[in-house]
């Protein structure tokens, strides 16, 4: 029975993929939909205070681009990189941390690759090198930021057994 309810889930996703935009969501409805009538199983209550992080989250990045800072945060990573460009190794995933902790989310992070790419050509400095590392380095901030989704969700699973925010 397990087999047959996961080749129902592979399958819908892969007739979602290939219909792209919502067909994606109609499609994970329409197996949601034969997941509970035809085999009697519940679906779990939405994790809505996680949900409420993440709308946060992403509206404090919408927020921070519509105002400029974004742009500002951009020109001020470049400016810090651009003082010793043949350490951007490790400059630069300093400034993505710090990016990435600051803001709660990785993605906003991704404004910064293509000054780190072109910084490190101009450096005669393999640009994988620097990327790699600060993409792992965004990873790490989002688990050390407060107000990252995955700080909440650690925090919720924790905080029923006595840990706090300043303890995790």
């Amino acid at each position: 029975m397990f087999w047959i309810e996961f080749l129902i889930v592979v399958f819908v996703i892969l007739v979602g993929t290939k219909l792209k935009g919502i067909g994606l969501g109609a499609m994970g409805g329409l197996g949601l939909f034969i997941l509970t009538y035809f085999f009697h199983l519940k679906p779990d209550t939405p994790p809505f205070s996680v949900l409420l992080v993440i709308i946060s989250v992403v509206t404090a990045g919408m927020a921070l681009e519509s105002a400029g800072g974004l742009h500002y945060f951009t020109y001020l990573a470049e400016k810090l990189i651009k003082k010793k460009p043949q350490y951007i190794t490790f400059i630069a995933p300093l400034v993505t941390f710090l990016f990435a902790f600051i803001t709660g989310t990785s993605h906003i992070t991704y404004s910064l690759f293509p000054i780190i790419t072109d910084i490190a050509i101009k450096a005669k400095v393999r640009p994988e090198r620097p990327i790699a590392v600060s993409a792992i380095a965004a990873l790490q901030a989002i688990i050390a930021s407060p107000i990252s989704a995955c700080m909440s969700i650690a925090l919720m699973q924790f905080s029923t057994r006595g840990y706090d925010l300043f303890t995790l």
